[in-house]
Parts: C-alpha cells; structure tokens; sequence
C-alpha cells in the first residue's frame, strides 16, 4: 500500500509521475471546498458497491489511494509538505540546483527535537526500531497508537563545531514502550548515537556502503556528522559522514538507512526534511479522530453513534479547528467520508459504527452476530411497554434496504416496490439519501431503464414534504393515555441540519434539471417550496447552523424572510464579525441573477448594510465590487449614493463609476442626486470615458434619457467617447446610442 501511495507522489523509487491533484482531477491551487467535491464524485465512481462488474480487490485498493489523496490535501501540514517535496523532485528532474549559500546554518535554524523524512516520501518517517534507523508510513501500522509511532521518530542534534557544522545525530533510549511512555513510568536511559558500521576492508572503499546502528558509544570516527543544506529543498539536509568524504546518510525503500556514496541516485534519497517533533499531532489522520471519538461515545463496544452526537465531539472539532483549519463538515460529506472507509466503519441512517470484523472492532469473534442496529431513541422505546413493542414495520424493512441498496438501480426498484404508506413513514435521514442516489446521472454502463429511474424520483418527491412536515416538528410529541413518547421524527430530524436541507435541495434541483416530463417537473417545484419552508423553520428553530457558505444557496429561495429575519440576523453577526469587506459579494449576485432581490428584502437589507458600514475597509476594488453589486440589488440605493464622495469616489475608477451610477439610475434614484457624481468624474474624464466598455456607457445612455437633468449631464460625454472610440462600438450598439440620442428629453 505505502508503495502504490508514493507512486503517485512521483517519487523515484515509481514510475508514475501522476500527482494527487493529477489524480483528482483538480489544479493545485484548488480549495477545501473543491477537493471534497472531486473527492465524492470518485468515492461514487470506485465503490466497490457502484462497480460490481469491477475487480473488488481493484476497486477497494483505487478507493484506499483516493482516501490517502483527501488526507494529505485536506491537511494544511500534510499539503505544505508534500507540494515542497514535488517542487524538489521537479527540481530534481530538471537538474535545477539551490544556492545553498543563501539558506541560514542549520545550527541556528534546527528545531531542538525533530522527525526527518526523506524528499519524495512525504508519508514516511524515520523511525528507531531495534536500534535500527527504517523508513516507515503511518498508515503501515494501523494496530499502533499515533503516540507510539511518533515517540520513536524523535532526533536531536549535538553541534560540536558550528563553523563546520560537524554535529552528531541522536535519540533517546526509553525503558519503558507503548502509548505515552511518560504516563506508564518510562524514563530516559541513555543518549544514543549514529554509528557507522563498515565491513572489514571495506572503509578504504569509497563506493561501499556502511550499516548504521544506535549506540551509546562516541567513537567520533563513527559517529561525527558534517550536516548540510540540500541543494534541492530549502528545510532540508544532508548528512555527511565527517571522517569518511563522500558517504551520505541515505534511505532506500524497504531496507533500513544506511551510509551511501550515492546522493544524487535515482534509486537512493540523501536529503531529509527536518520536521518540528512538536507539530507532529498536525499529522494526525481523520480516520484516527473519529476512531477515538467512536471509542469515547461508546462506540468500542460495537454500539452505534449518532452522527450528530460524532460532530459535537470535543475532540474532533478541534481537529477540524486546529488541525484543519476549517469549520466541522456537514452530514453529507460525513456520509461521502464513511463511504469512503467502509472497511473500518459502518454508517447507516445517521448512524455510525466500527464495521465488524474491521481492523478497529474490538468485540471479538465470540461476540453475537446479530446485535441490534436500533438508535439510543428506539431502544428507549422499545423498553418503556413491554406491550408496545411490534415486529418490524413494512416502513423499517424498506429502511434497511434502501441503507443496503448497491447503487441507483436498487434503490429505484426499492422505491418502486414499496408501498405507499411504508414511503410516507420513511426516517427523513433515509429518504433524503434516497433522493440524493436517485438525483444522479445513471452512468452508461449501469443500464438503468428510463422509465423505472423516473417513476421513482417522482414517488420519492411527492412523499419528500410529508418526510420533511415530520422531521421539522423537532419538539413535537405525541401522547398516549398518560405518557409521552417521543416521535421518530424527532431523533431524525436532528440529524438534518441546514447544509443537509440545503444538499436535498440540490438534489431536487438536478432531478428537475435532467427531467423533461411535466408531472416530473411540478413534483420538483412542489418539493422546492416544502424545502423552503421547512429551511425557513429551520433557521428560526436553530440559526447556529447558519454558516456564510450557506448564503448563497439560502438567498435565493422563496421563503418567508419576513418571519426568519430576526433570528437570520442574530445567527449571521458572529459570523461576519471575522469577515472583510466584499465577503458577501457572491450572495448578493446570486440574489440578482435569481430575481429574488424583492421576496428576500429582509434578509438582503441585513447584508447589504454591513458590508456598506465595512466599505471604508476594503481596497478600492473590493468598495468598487461592493457598491457595484449594491447597486444591481436597488437596495439601500440612498446609502450607495452617500458613499459616492471624496475620497472614495476619487479611488474609484471611472468605468466602476458609470456601472454604478446606471444602476442606481435604472432602480429609480432621484436624478438631482445622481448629477453630483456624473458632474464630478464623468462629465471631466475626457478621453478615460472611452475606454469604458460600449455596454456600460450605452446603459448609462439609456437611463439617463428618462430624466432630462441626467440627460444634460450624461449623453453628451457618452456619445464624444464613442466617436472617440468607434472601432470598439458594433453597428447594433452605435444604432441604440444614435436613437437615445435622438429621443432623449
């Protein structure tokens, strides 16, 4: 496994030259957002469960590759170190060299305890075993703790000369091994030393190659160091032996570290990134949180977890947090996520396991097979009435095999085969993963008949605003005789928050985009509006699931922003606390461009007064992008207007200018208000006015022929620039000037 991963790191001991971003499909300097979006579409398009004609070997091991790719971009730490190191190997490669008399010496730059990993192994560190120097990957030892592995990856450096840089390379011996030496008694015995080994005769021999070993001993013919730059990466470092020129500390894959004369080989690797031990939990996987948030949530005792409860963890969000870098992933993408490592976890409607028989499950072979899949709400249900208790219902068989279904096609038969009731009484989690497998473009070879595929999109959207009616009563209860018991809505429901409503939405967005029956089409409008809805209650019930990525999307629906606006605004301004101006550009041309700037007033209002109050912030483009984008809404267009002054309206370039000021002509502004501006800067611009792209000054034409006081001050200067700049007009464009001219007031 740890080969075919470096291969694709173009490292030397491969002959693929593919990158992880080449893998992905994606550039590199593409973000989060993007790497999770390629990350699902390949999850879908290798599942072994997707691809039943496909080797299932070949498709597991394509899935483990494509997990590794996420875990390494996804990481700031991971992704820094890795594109360095294919910098260096296309340094490499085209036999550039540093200036290495440029890099500060490594005495002075050297963190006091340090991992070393060679140039084009990005995953692999050093690792003492045996009083032995071994190249390893993590993900190579998956019974070991994240604390062990890292304990023996720990160097430090001894300079005995900082003019020559001569230094010797050590670690500490520890009595004591396992998780957390410290804790369990273990305590420092001995500083051991690199030592050189050459065979007998063979230390005259230039081009032989020595053994290197641990020892306590300081035979400085044998364990003196010249340390070095590397004239490839700057952070990374040669390893000379000082009393025999020539031999370099190399790493050669699958064998242990030895004293070679080779350093610049394809086969060998001489340079060693030297990585602060003190940031070594940054390296942590995603796979080893959420396993230790499974075992501290109950999960090692085979229990399911609600995926709701994993994402509260204290744990895993600092990770996300600290490690990351970035805000906690919603249920879909945990859902992709848990797709992906289906060999080490179960996930099923919210729900959440350690897979049996995976590497992680720890009940044994002893341990019943047929253990309960109920969630915490049901089993509370299920014991309070001995007399309650039913057999499974026609609406938790079909659960269960929409939640097992391999694909499209099965899901489609699934939902065809269903009766209607059983549809209605659906978990919401379970129908909108429903909707989501049957949103997707069947794929050529799949062999999905048309028919069928569109029958069951159309069941699911009828049945979708009764599944979401339910699951938006998060407080409702139900009474029988004298007691209360909770619905199965309610333990539902939480797990669908904002951005899942928001990933359904998507989905009956693409349904209608690939339909071309019209029942097909009304049922995705019909779903549209409970969405809305539901959305809507959503964000009043609970705004701190509100996140600004969120906006645009929620911008443009058709709800009641009259009724959500309060708890919008209480949700949005800790969040735009942290933002710069220009921030919510995106949200406010989406409302444009969906035509929603009058059904969503409320909310827009909030926004646009926040990023005008920010303007004075932002750079000249960004007040220029703001007040454009202001403009194009028509809201606030009177606080636009005062911003429309020194200085700002001196930093403004003329083209931006004339945009705005059409705008703001086009929603109606009163015309005396408008002439200060066009008297300012349009009216003097002079030959700037002509390098104004035709489209702008043509509109700023049409709209001040309503207006004879706009008339006065702006067809004048627009028609001399388009004689001054008539190459660039069309014969289309200089017919409209010709007529606004003609028929202006």
């Amino acid at each position: 496994m740890a080969g075919n991963i470096a291969a694709l790191a173009g490292v030397p001991a491969s002959n693929s030259k593919e990158t992880y971003y080449q893998l992905l499909g994606v550039s590199t300097k593409t973000d989060e957002n993007e790497l999770k979006s390629c990350y699902r579409k390949m999850i879908l398009q290798w599942h072994p469960a997707r691809r039943p004609r496909l080797n299932r070997l070949e498709a597991e091991n394509k899935v483990r590759i494509i997990n590794h790719v996420l875990e390494n971009l996804v990481n700031p730490t991971k992704r820094q170190l890795y594109d360095r190191m294919r910098h260096a190997m296309e340094c490499m490669s085209m036999g550039v060299r540093l200036d290495t008399k440029l890099f500060p010496p490594p005495s002075r730059s050297l963190p006091k305890e340090f991992m070393l990993t060679p140039v084009g192994y990005h995953d692999h560190f050093v690792r003492i075993v045996d009083n032995r120097m071994l190249l390893q990957c993590r993900e190579d030892f998956v019974g070991m703790s994240f604390t062990e592995f890292f304990w023996h990856t720990k160097f430090q450096l001894w300079f005995l000369s900082e003019e020559t840089q001569t230094c010797r390379l050590s670690c500490q011996q520890w009595t004591a091994t396992g998780v957390d030496l410290k804790r369990q008694g273990g305590h420092a015995k001995q500083l051991m030393y690199l030592k050189l080994g050459f065979k007998e005769g063979q230390e005259s021999d230039k081009s032989a190659e020595a053994e290197i070993s641990l020892s306590a001993s300081q035979d400085i013919h044998r364990c003196n160091l010249i340390i070095s730059p590397s004239p490839y990466l700057e952070g990374a470092y040669r390893f000379e032996a000082a009393h025999f020129p020539g031999r370099f500390l190399c790493c050669r894959k699958f064998e242990p570290l030895f004293m070679g004369s080779k350093p610049d080989s394809s086969a060998d690797v001489a340079d060693f990134v030297v990585v602060d031990h003190t940031q070594a939990r940054k390296l942590m996987t995603m796979t080893e949180v959420v396993r230790g948030a499974l075992d501290s949530l109950g999960g090692s005792q085979g229990d399911y977890v609600k995926l709701k409860d994993l994402r509260t963890d204290h744990s895993l969000r600092l990770y996300f947090q600290q490690v990351l870098c970035c805000s906690i992933w919603n249920q879909t993408e945990f859902e992709t996520w848990f797709e992906g490592h289906s060999t080490e976890f179960e996930y099923a409607g919210g729900r959440v396991r350690f897979r049996r028989g995976g590497p992680y499950d720890k009940r044994g072979a002893q341990e019943n097979a047929e253990e309960s899949k109920h969630t915490a709400d049901q089993k509370d249900h299920n014991e309070e009435s001995a007399d309650q208790a039913k057999p499974a219902d026609g609406s938790s068989l079909l659960a269960d095999k929409l939640l097992s279904a391999e694909g499209q096609l099965a899901t489609a038969r699934h939902i065809m085969d269903a009766a209607g009731d059983d549809l209605a009484r659906l978990p919401a989690s379970t129908g909108a993963l429903a909707l989501r497998r049957l949103a997707l473009r069947p794929l050529p070879e799949d062999n999905s008949p048309g028919g069928e595929l569109v029958s069951a999109r159309r069941r699911v959207l009828l049945v979708l605003p009764v599944l979401l009616g339910e699951s938006a009563s998060t407080g409702s209860k139900e009474k029988t005789g004298s007691k209360e018991k909770k619905t199965h809505s309610r333990s539902d429901s939480e797990n669908l928050d904002i951005g899942d409503l928001l990933d359904i939405r998507r989905a009956v967005a693409a349904i209608e985009a690939d339909s071309q029956g019209s029942d097909l089409i009304r049922a995705c409008q019909a779903a549209a509006e409970s969405l809305a809805g539901v959305i809507g209650t959503r964000i009043s019930q609970s705004p701190e699931e509100l996140r600004i990525e969120h906006l645009p999307e929620l911008i443009t629906m058709p709800a009641n922003w009259r009724f959500i606006a309060d708890a919008f605004e209480d949700a949005m301004r800790p969040l735009l606390k942290r933002l710069k101006t220009g921030a919510l550009l995106q949200t406010l041309k989406a409302a444009v461009d969906a035509k929603v700037v009058r059904s969503a007033k409320p909310a827009l209002e909030f926004l646009v007064r926040w990023e005008l109050k920010n303007l004075n912030r932002g750079d000249a483009v960004s007040s220029a992008s703001v007040l454009q984008s202001v403009a194009e809404v028509g809201i606030e267009a009177h606080e636009v207007l005062s911003c429309l002054r020194p200085p700002l309206l001196q930093r403004l370039a003329i083209d931006d200018l004339v945009h705005i000021v059409a705008a703001l002509a086009e929603h109606g502004l009163d015309p005396e208000l408008l002439k200060a501006p066009l008297q300012a800067r349009v009216i003097v611009s002079g030959p700037a006015l002509a390098a104004v792209p035709p489209g702008q000054l043509l509109r700023l034409a049409k709209a001040a022929s309503s207006s004879q006081v706009l008339a006065d001050c702006a067809i004048g200067p627009v028609a001399g620039a388009a004689a001054n700049a008539m190459a660039r007009w069309s014969v289309e464009s200089i017919a409209e000037l010709l007529l606004v001219v003609a028929t202006a007031d």
